[in-house]
């Protein structure tokens, strides 16, 4: 969507209205996904543009707090079971969610989530590749 521009994005909802007006995109309101999906207020979720133009609202997949860092990643960025992606396939799962399809390198994967401002994914990552257990 281009500034000043509007788009419709074919969702299993219907057609979800994104906008950008002003400083940054704004999208349609979503409560006809969260009530879809029965989450509550305070629930999370994880929204999904896809580059064929499609968008979802998907609930977010827990992991329990204790789960290795890189599977509670896998969550956050939408895999619904985390715990089975094979551990050889683990960074490339984590690249292809941020569109670096054919990057496994973890320094280029923690480098693209910081540049989106994946706050969330960026701290468990580091978790996981920078920090020093003690």
């Amino acid at each position: 969507c281009r500034t000043g521009g509007r788009l419709v994005l074919n969702s299993r909802l219907g057609g979800q209205m994104l906008r950008w007006s002003g400083a940054a995109p704004q999208l349609g309101s979503v409560r006809h996904f969260l009530e879809d999906l029965g989450i509550d207020e305070g629930g999370e979720v994880l929204l999904e543009f896809r580059a064929d133009g499609r968008f979802d609202v998907l609930p977010l997949r827990t992991v329990a707090d204790n789960a290795e860092p890189l599977r509670r990643a896998l969550a956050l960025v939408g895999y619904e079971t985390p715990e089975v992606v094979p551990e050889e396939r683990v960074n490339a799962a984590l690249a292809t969610a941020i569109g670096l399809d054919t990057e496994i390198r973890p320094r280029r994967i923690l480098s693209a989530y910081r540049a989106r401002r994946e706050t969330d994914v960026v701290a468990v990552l580091e978790d996981a590749w920078v920090r020093v257990p003690n």
